[in-house]
């Protein structure tokens, strides 16, 4: 049984880089969110240069960067710290407050915390069935030594067929 909390320990809560539970669960609390990539796109930055034109930055292959102090919104004479602005493949917008803390976009806007549906979705799958499998597996180690429980009586999981979101969603 030692071998099966290491295996699912090892493939499902310490897993590196690699899209799972643990890290699509961890971006929810930090970020807040989930970027995806079928629904990801880079910011468009436009601006105007001297002569009015409007530019955008993106297709022009440029860059912008811009630091400009922030003040509290009902007394404007009171700084709270600085912002930096930048745009190079996207927009970040770095913050720091007086008392030290500071927000990097780069930190919290990472390319590599991209997520694909279809990743989300099998990886899930697969954590379902696994964790199940545990259950099961430990269920049956301890049941044989457990006294009557209406709660625990005849409680068995099955893990489902999988449904191919595909045929919903390909070709809308």
């Amino acid at each position: 049984m030692k071998t099966n909390f290491e295996t699912f320990a090892n493939n499902y809560v310490f897993v590196g880089n690699k899209t799972s539970v643990r890290s699509l669960a961890n971006d929810i609390k930090h970020k807040n969110s989930l970027k995806v990539k079928e629904l990801y796109k880079p910011y468009e930055f436009n601006v105007r240069d001297k002569n009015g034109v409007e530019v955008n930055l993106r297709q022009g292959n440029i860059g912008l960067s811009y630091d400009h102090k922030f003040f509290d919104i009902n007394n404007p004479s009171d700084e709270l710290g600085d912002m930096h602005i930048e745009y190079s493949d996207d927009l970040y917008i770095d913050i720091e407050y007086q008392q030290g803390e500071l927000f990097r976009a780069k930190d919290y806007v990472k390319s590599d915390s991209l997520y694909g549906l279809d990743d989300i979705y099998n990886e899930l799958i697969l954590y379902r069935d696994n964790i199940i499998t545990l259950y099961n597996d430990l269920y049956n180690i301890i049941d044989p030594g457990l006294d009557f429980n209406p709660i625990l009586e005849n409680t068995k999981f099955k893990t489902s067929t999988p449904v191919n979101l595909d045929e919903f969603f390909k070709d809308v």
